[in-house]
C-alpha cells in the first residue's frame, strides 16, 4: 500500500505530471484489492485534485467507504489552487455538516480561497472559529493565510492586527504584509517593514523583492529602489528573470532609463555566463 501511494505521489510531482500513469497505477491497485484503502484513496484524490481533474477526484472521493479530514483537504486545496473558491467553500461547509473537524491545513487552504474570491464574510466567520478553537497562534501557515485574506479584501488594519499577534514570523509572513501595504497604496509602510524584516535577521526571497520594488515606483522612491537593488546584488538574485524584470519596471517607471539599460545589459551578460 505504501509503495502504491509513493508511486501515485510521484505521478503528481509538479515537474512530472502524469495523470495517465497515475490512473494506470490505480487499475493495478484495484486488481490487488486495495482500492478501498483510505490512504490509497486519499492519495489518488489528491493527485486528481492537484491537477484540476475534478470529475475524477470527486468520483474517487465518493467511492471511499469513509472520508476523513485528509480526503476533504485534498478537494478543498485542489479547488482553491485552481481558482474554484466557490467549490472549495462548498466542500468546507459539507465537511462540517458531516461532523469532520477541520485541521490547520484545512483552515490555511480555505482562507486562501476566501481571500482570492473576496468572500470576506466567510473568511471572518472562519477566523472567529479558529480563535474559538484556540488555533490562531498554533500555525504560521494559518496566520499567513489570514494576513493574505484580509489584504486581498483591502482590510489592511485587520491584516496588521493578525501580523502583530503572530508569535513567530517567517519570510512568507513578512512578504504578505509588505504585499498588503504595497497593494493598498502604503509604500512607506512597506519599505519600513522590509527594513524591520532585515533587522529581524530574515532573508528576503524573490517574491519579497518583487513586492518591495513595486513600493519604490515613484520619483521619491528611486533612492530606496537603488538601495533594494544593492540588496538584490548581495543576495545573488540579480540574474533571476522575475526579479530582473521587476528592477527594469521600477527604474523605467521612475524615469531612470540609464539604470534600466544597465540592468538589462547586465541581466543579458549574467544569463550568458
Amino acid at each position: 500500500i505504501v509503495t502504491f501511494c509513493c508511486l501515485l505521489k510521484a505521478c503528481g510531482d509538479t515537474n512530472h505530471i502524469d495523470l495517465a500513469k497515475g490512473h494506470s497505477i490505480y487499475m493495478k491497485i484495484i486488481q490487488t484489492g486495495h482500492e478501498k484503502n483510505l490512504l490509497v484513496g486519499n492519495t489518488l484524490v489528491g493527485l486528481y485534485a492537484k491537477h484540476g481533474a475534478f470529475q475524477e477526484a470527486e468520483y474517487t472521493f465518493h467511492q471511499l467507504v469513509d472520508q476523513n479530514v485528509v480526503s476533504w483537504n485534498a478537494l478543498i486545496t485542489g479547488y482553491g489552487e485552481h481558482g474554484s473558491a466557490r467549490q472549495a467553500l462548498a466542500c468546507f461547509k459539507q465537511m462540517k455538516l458531516q461532523k469532520i473537524s477541520p485541521d490547520l491545513m484545512t483552515y490555511a487552504s480555505i482562507l486562501k480561497s476566501c481571500g482570492s474570491s473576496g468572500a470576506i464574510g466567510n473568511g471572518q466567520e472562519i477566523h472567529a472559529e479558529i480563535i474559538k478553537r484556540g488555533l490562531e497562534r498554533c500555525s504560521i501557515s494559518v496566520g499567513n493565510s489570514l494576513i493574505t485574506m484580509y489584504a486581498n479584501c483591502g482590510l489592511i488594519v485587520e491584516a496588521t492586527e493578525v501580523f502583530n499577534d503572530l508569535e513567530l514570523r517567517d519570510v512568507i509572513s513578512w512578504t504578505a504584509m509588505i504585499s498588503s501595504c504595497t497593494s493598498n497604496g502604503q509604500a512607506k509602510e512597506a519599505l519600513d517593514l522590509f527594513e524591520e524584516m532585515q533587522m529581524d535577521g530574515l532573508e528576503a526571497d524573490k517574491i519579497t523583492l518583487v513586492n518591495i520594488l513595486d513600493a519604490c515606483i515613484d520619483e521619491a522612491g528611486i533612492a530606496e529602489g537603488r538601495r533594494v537593488h544593492k540588496h538584490i546584488i548581495v543576495s545573488s538574485f540579480e540574474a533571476d528573470i522575475i526579479v530582473g524584470t521587476a528592477l527594469l519596471n521600477m527604474y523605467g517607471k521612475c524615469g531612470a532609463l540609464e539604470d534600466a539599460c544597465r540592468v538589462f545589459d547586465n541581466h543579458l551578460s549574467l544569463r550568458d555566463t
